[in-house]
């Protein structure tokens, strides 16, 4: 039995909500005599990189229903985090966009 998801998007109630987690990162490679990189030995292989640097990151939940997004951040994932917690972080979220645009 699939659980219903209880969390509502607070701009149009719709519960079709995605956690998104967008990360920028930049990859170096050793130039030696075989190949680009250390770890590639005949042939350039992207995912044997010597060094890798993360750049960016966004995380937030995307209402798949009006496009509206609230800013998240988990720096990991809890059983212990509650649909109430998360619902009311959006709408924490969407309160604070509110009163930008009110400005």
């Amino acid at each position: 039995m699939q659980q219903t998801n209880s969390i509502v998007c607070p701009s149009c109630n719709n519960n079709q909500l995605l956690l998104r987690y967008e990360v920028t990162y930049e990859y170096s490679y050793a130039i030696d005599a075989n190949a680009p990189g250390e770890c590639n030995r005949n042939e350039f292989l992207p995912y044997l990189y010597d060094n890798r640097e993360q750049k960016e990151s966004r995380q937030y939940v995307l209402c798949q229903t009006c496009g509206a997004s609230f800013p998240c951040y988990f720096d990991h994932w809890d059983q212990g985090i509650s649909a109430d917690a998360l619902q009311k972080a959006i709408n924490s979220s969407y309160e604070m966009d509110e009163e930008l645009m009110a400005r």
